[in-house]
């Protein structure tokens, strides 16, 4: 199972030792610097708009050829209500990044299917136009490679959910994990259906 307390030591150590450095630099043009739209509550688990200064995890992913769940201009009022995402026919996958966001003390989280109102045109481009920026913007990216859709869940977030052991170093002042299995993947992220999306 995914260790969330290594994961929140990462972003610990990370916040007070690389500062600024792992932040993007790069000036934006305005409409492109601006924050995405909507964002997930974790703990409201329902869409909000996104706070100013939002500090949000983003999750990557491929859709596949599963049914996934959209926010639509039909449905948009209720995806705003408390709770609305707890009875809602949501991708495994984008219900595991909701769990390990919340489990690791995150609030918000950006998803696109769900963030994005995808039959609002003017919307849509807009959030399409500025992607690279929601994505650096993100306090990190979960990476989804190892699913060919989006039911495919994020293995290890579940108890159950993952039968590969993930190998481990320690030492004295560190600790080094297996990220890709190289007898499963030969090519790495590469190999993965991940990799051929759009964006990343």
């Amino acid at each position: 199972q995914v260790n969330t307390q290594l994961i929140r030591s990462w972003l610990e150590q990370c916040e007070s030792e690389h500062g600024r450095d792992c932040r993007p630099s790069l000036p934006l043009p305005v409409e492109q610097a601006r924050e995405p739209t909507f964002v997930i509550d974790v703990i409201q688990s329902c869409l909000v708009y996104t706070p100013s200064q939002c500090r949000y995890v983003a999750l990557s992913y491929v859709w596949g050829t599963v049914p996934v769940y959209k926010h639509l201009q039909e449905n948009t009022q209720n995806l705003r209500k408390t709770g609305s995402l707890h009875s809602l026919p949501i991708p495994a996958t984008i219900r595991d990044a909701i769990i390990l966001v919340h489990a690791i003390g995150e609030r918000y989280l950006w998803v696109d299917s769900l963030c994005i109102i995808q039959n609002d045109l003017e919307m849509l481009q807009a959030e399409i136009t500025r992607m690279g920026s929601i994505y650096s913007k993100a306090l990190f990216t979960i990476i989804a490679a190892s699913g060919d859709n989006a039911d495919s869940g994020l293995p290890g977030v579940r108890r159950g959910s993952r039968e590969q052991v993930q190998k481990a170093l320690k030492f004295t002042s560190c600790e080094l994990l297996t990220v890709i299995d190289v007898r499963q993947t030969p090519g790495g992220l590469d190999d993965t259906p991940w990799a051929q999306r759009a964006w990343t």
